[in-house]
């Protein structure tokens, strides 16, 4: 049996410099998680602070694209669309009354058919024209009421959107031309892009004359 003076001694020696070294360990392990505990929630309040975080620069965005495709006007939208359809009706009509078959068959005394034979042309370029204006307008912010607040603004967003609606409709064209290996028409590709200007222009021209 061993007598209580050795055991003693043998804990002093042995066991516990071994407890001492475990809670040194122990304690400056929670230290450590503490402070790594306190730098990650000082960063994140200051995240907060700074308007930094994930969730707000998701909602920049938000802003940015809604900025874009957000319809303040929606008389302009609405005009622009009664506009293009008015520009492909007054292109289709040229095109009758310059066809001399037109004239031959009894010009406008001629019966009406209840389905035109341009009817399909119509649609196609009403199509095409509505198609490449609408994205042109929407990338310049072209429904907003600041477009419209004076003539000069009028005049030089219509024309910055009519711009971009050129390479649009001529892009358009091309990839046509492309799909269907024939050539691009350049001479109607123009005649639309002039007549589009010309009705969508005088249109919101005349409606920001009278909404202001």
């Amino acid at each position: 049996m061993v007598s209580s003076t050795p055991r003693k001694a043998l804990w002093l020696l042995v066991v516990w410099p071994m407890l001492q070294h475990s809670l040194a360990f122990v304690n400056s392990g929670s230290l450590l998680g503490v402070s790594k505990y306190k730098q990650t929630t000082e960063k994140t309040i200051l995240y907060v602070l700074n308007g930094t975080d994930s969730s707000s620069n998701i909602e920049d965005n938000n802003s940015f694209l809604e900025s874009y495709v957000t319809v303040a006007e929606p008389r302009l939208l609405m005009g622009d669309i009664i506009s293009i359809l008015m520009a492909s009706q007054m292109m289709g009509l040229l095109d009758v009354l310059n066809d001399p078959v037109f004239w031959q068959s009894g010009g406008f005394n001629q019966p009406i058919p209840a389905i035109p034979s341009t009817l399909p042309t119509l649609i196609q370029r009403d199509s095409l024209l509505s198609l490449s204006w609408l994205p042109a307008a929407l990338s310049r912010k072209g429904f907003q009421y600041e477009t419209i607040a004076t003539n000069t603004t009028t005049l030089r967003t219509t024309a910055i959107i009519w711009i971009t609606f050129v390479f649009l409709r001529v892009g358009a064209e091309l990839g046509l031309a492309s799909a269907t290996h024939s050539s691009m028409d350049t001479l109607e590709v123009a005649r639309q892009c002039w007549f589009v200007a010309l009705f969508v222009g005088t249109f919101r021209y005349i409606y920001g004359q009278y909404n202001r």
